[in-house]
Order: C-alpha cells, then structure tokens, then sequence
C-alpha cells in the first residue's frame, strides 16, 4: 500500500495520559487524505478479575461494565473530529497482553496506516518506545506512526534517513518507499523535506599500510563523495530535484548522528526503514536501532520492506 492511497486509518492508545495529542494528529492526516478512522484501545484489570475468582457471571457482569466505561471515553474522545463529520468509529478488546490485541485488530481491521502514542517514562521524564511499539515495529505491515506530544510546527520539517549504498539489512526499494511516505507527508501537512544520510569510513586503527594510511584523507574524501552521488542518483531516480531541499550526510555511528541532526534541524518527523529476517535481525532491531530511535524526540514513520513484510 503506498502512502497516497490511504483509506483506513487505525489510531491505537496504549495511555490515556497521551491520547488527546494522538488524536489531534490523527485527525490532521484523515483530514488530509479523506481516510476512514478507527480508534482502538485494549482494556484489563486484573483486580476485577481476581475479585470474582468463583463467580463467573459476576466476572463477566463487571468486565461488560468496564469495557463500556472504556467506550464512553473514546466516543468523548472522538467528539471533535465527529463534529467535523469524519467517518470515525472507536473498538475495544478485553485483552490482557496489549501488544497481542493490537497486532489482532490491525489483522481484522486491514489499515493502511497505524498510528500509535509513545509510553511516558515518569522516572525518566522521556517518552520512549516500549515492548508495544518494538513488537509493532517488527510485525506492523503497514506504515506506522509512533508519535509523541509535541504539537507538528506550522510548516513541519519531515527527514527521510535512507541508505543509498544498500547494505545486507535493506532491499534496493526500501528506500523509495521512505521517499515516497515521506513525500507525501510533506505534501499533506504543509512540511518541508529534508534527507539524512549516514555513512563510516574506514577508522585508522585498522590501517596497517603506510601508503594506505597517507592517502586516507584522500580515501575517506572519495568515499564522502560516493556516497554524496549515491544521494543525488537516488533523488533523480525518484525524480526529486536535490536543489529543492536539505540533503545531509554525516560521518559516523547512525546511532548518534541521526538523533543529533534530527535535533539541529528541529525535525517534527522522521521517516525510517524497518526490515526483519529472522531471529539475527530481530536482535539488530533491538539494540543497535533503539539505541537510536529512543534518543529522537521527534515523531517516527515506520516504513516496512515490502520483502521481509511478505516473508513474515
């Protein structure tokens, strides 16, 4: 599903703390694309039911109660955007393992985007992913947007960070996609698109060769420049003029630069690519990715390989 051809989108709350923001951006995009709207939470009190542990009909009398106080708040919560007469509707699940009733519904409800909040961190003071927001950026196959509660600026600054130079973690059309959302975003909201690249040179340590190391200025110079045309090539090949916009290239850890530009350039969203190929990327999807994603404090599009999507 590309980005322009949005019809369903699901809005999926994990805190009550943080879903008024959630909605406000939601309502934006639907807006913006004429999509359908569905708002989803999954509700359980353990209390309730170890309160009725030898009376199932007082069990279930008071989990329909609950589940029916959980609705009565997504419809006040939906008030705005009805009175504007979008198509929205709100479901609930009584589930007590919130990522399992999450991935249930985006199965029944086939969306073409998911939106979803960012768990507040109280010690930390910081909104940062959770198990949630990892389990649907590994099995999400749809476009996913994690965002937090900063409000979008007036002409928002959307970055798409790719990697031109394809490495064995990325397709040769993972990339077109993060263009593609990421051009369409701008498009919708009014934005501005920046792009990010991050590349390693070779590092000295490893550099036993005389002659090697007195050209290494010379190298590192001519591996810059590779990858500068890889982006240029990239942005002709999707028919983007490279003079229109921000085209950033750092040298380093992906981790770190990322965050740091994304910061510098006061991004209100940045789009990414997320690829899964077994148990080895899984691991990669958990430390070396979150060490960046939890360190930006803007809002993320996840953008799925449409491969590694057709092999889960």
């Amino acid at each position: 599903m590309k980005m322009n051809e949005i019809k369903k989108i699901l809005v999926l709350i994990e805190s009550r703390e943080q879903a008024q923001h959630l909605i406000v951006k939601s309502q934006t995009l639907a807006e913006a694309v004429g999509a359908t709207v569905e708002v989803f939470t999954c509700c359980y009190s353990q209390s309730l039911s170890n309160s009725y542990l030898f009376d199932r009909e007082a069990r279930e009398h008071g989990k329909i109660g609950f589940i029916h106080g959980v609705e009565r708040w997504l419809d006040e919560l939906i008030e705005p955007l009805l009175e504007k007469n979008m198509n929205v509707s709100t479901d609930v699940y009584w589930d007590r393992h919130l990522e399992q009733g999450m991935m249930t519904k985006i199965e029944r409800y086939q969306p073409d985007l998911v939106i979803k909040d960012c768990r507040y961190h109280h010690r930390l003071d910081q909104h940062l992913l959770g198990h949630v927001d990892w389990e649907l950026i590994r099995h999400c196959p749809v476009p996913l947007m994690l965002v937090r509660p900063a409000a979008w600026s007036e002409a928002p600054i959307i970055v798409a960070a790719i990697d031109p130079i394809r490495s064995h973690e990325k397709t040769a059309s993972l990339d077109m996609r993060i263009l593609d959302n990421a051009n369409h975003l701008c498009h919708w909201i009014g934005g501005r698109l920046n792009l990010f690249h991050c590349f390693q040179p070779l590092p000295t340590s490893v550099i036993f060769d005389d002659t090697v190391m007195f050209d290494y200025d010379q190298l590192r110079d001519k591996l810059r420049q590779t990858h500068l045309q890889a982006m240029e090539e990239l942005l002709d090949q999707f028919g983007l003029p490279a003079s229109g916009m921000e085209a950033h290239l750092s040298e380093g850890e992906a981790h770190q630069e990322l965050p740091a530009y994304l910061t510098e350039a006061s991004a209100d969203i940045v789009v990414m690519g997320a690829v899964e190929r077994g148990i080895i990327d899984r691991f990669f999807v958990g430390t070396t990715s979150e060490m960046a994603l939890d360190h930006i404090s803007c809002d993320l599009l996840i953008v799925k390989d449409r491969t590694a999507v057709e092999e889960e």
